[in-house]
């Protein structure tokens, strides 16, 4: 049979649970247009589908929970799009895309407000500027590192307040305020989470858990193409 463009089949979903040696895809077209775009296509696909497998897997430790399990930016060049889309078959949920997509106040812009306007506390300084040309147009995301940072937040009442890399100690109280001064700040917990303690801040009291190995270190699942055994080869024609 003669086929002179390249036909993709697909046998399974995105998010479709399947076992090893499955059939998810045929191929029919050119032989030599397949095997030179096989690597790319299987890297690729690999890839995204380690990032929707461990997605998974943390997904389903804190189902019982509120909490939503979250990608960062921590994304590939140019592959941003993708692997989001990946961690959302996987379960998990997106969100700023960008810096533009909402206000994300992180560490760094406040060391630089600090320099650069020689203030005490970039904090209550980049929160109520924003808030004064925001006007509620989009979230406002604030990062803190210590207790202290998370209290001069939380009273100036932004969307979410992420709490990086802290203790489940620090956690706990900072939880306790939020609670007490302003419930309807959300809480984001972020930095070294993995599938070894996932389990246990799953059982705390906060919203996000933000995970940037989903995208940045994922394994890989391994997907490979076979030739059909019945196909014949000749004149440069082939599926």
């Amino acid at each position: 049979m003669l086929i002179k463009k390249t036909v993709f089949k697909k046998l399974k979903d995105d998010g479709e649970h399947i076992k090893k040696g499955t059939i998810i895809a045929e191929i029919y077209g050119r032989i030599q247009a397949i095997l030179s775009a096989e690597r790319t296509a299987l890297n690729f696909l690999g890839h995204l589908s380690g990032i929707a497998t461990l997605t998974e897997k943390f997904v389903k430790i804190t189902k019982a929970s509120k909490i939503q399990i979250t990608d960062t930016r921590k994304t590939h060049p140019l592959l941003r799009t993708v692997e989001k889309y990946a961690v959302r078959v996987g379960g998990g949920t997106s969100h700023r895309m960008n810096l533009a997509e909402y206000f994300l106040i992180k560490d760094n812009h406040l060391d630089i407000l600090m320099k650069k306007e020689k203030i005490k506390s970039a904090i209550e300084f980049a929160i109520t500027k924003i808030k004064n040309r925001n006007r509620g147009s989009k979230k406002i995301e604030i990062e803190v590192e210590n207790l202290e940072e998370f209290k001069r937040a939380l009273k100036l009442k932004p969307d979410i307040i992420m709490l990086d890399n802290m203790n489940i100690k620090s956690i706990k109280k900072a939880i306790l305020w939020r609670k007490k001064l302003n419930p309807c700040v959300k809480i984001e917990i972020s930095g070294g989470v993995s599938l070894s303690n996932i389990k246990k801040l799953s059982s705390l009291d906060i919203d996000y858990i933000s995970i940037g190995m989903l995208t940045h270190s994922p394994k890989s699942i391994d997907v490979s193409m076979k030739i059909n055994k019945g196909t014949q080869i000749n004149k440069g024609t082939q599926y």
